[in-house]
């Protein structure tokens, strides 16, 4: 499964003299701060389910034991129907109510020269911030 990251506060100290106030006038520590960090997704827009393993999924295959099946292949970047759903459904089964996702880089995949460029990692972003925001929709994504 996916890790869940848990910050705890320091501690109140009674040596307020310090810069270190207690956290309530009641004595009571705020809940932890409960985090998603996703990080170097990979996703591939332009992903095929007819594409050739043995090129990072970039051209056809010519046979149908060499393609990547529906969650991809190690050797392809993932669909964004296939593993980005499932990692984000695992994420919410793991974590429901995070404080904020951090959305770490590198979105987009290996993709051919014809596909890559400014508009397609912005796209590839997009898709990735979209899928979070879907859901997870009361939580900010930074």
């Amino acid at each position: 499964g996916l890790p869940v990251s848990s910050v705890e506060p320091p501690a109140a100290s009674s040596d307020s003299g310090r810069g270190h106030a207690p956290a309530s006038s009641h004595g009571s520590a705020p809940p932890p701060l409960r985090f998603w960090h996703l990080t170097d997704v990979h996703l591939n827009l332009w992903h095929s389910a007819r594409a050739d393993v043995r090129d990072m999924c970039r051209s056809a295959a010519p046979s149908a034991e060499r393609r990547p099946g529906s969650f991809g292949h190690f050797n392809c970047d993932p669909a964004p129907d296939g593993l980005l759903r499932l990692a984000v459904a695992r994420m919410v089964e793991a974590e429901p109510a995070p404080s904020a996702i951090l959305l770490g880089g590198d979105d987009h995949g290996h993709v051919p020269p014809s596909r890559d460029g400014a508009s397609a990692l912005s796209a590839s972003r997009r898709a990735v911030a979209s899928a979070l925001a879907a859901a997870f929709p009361s939580v900010p994504v930074l």
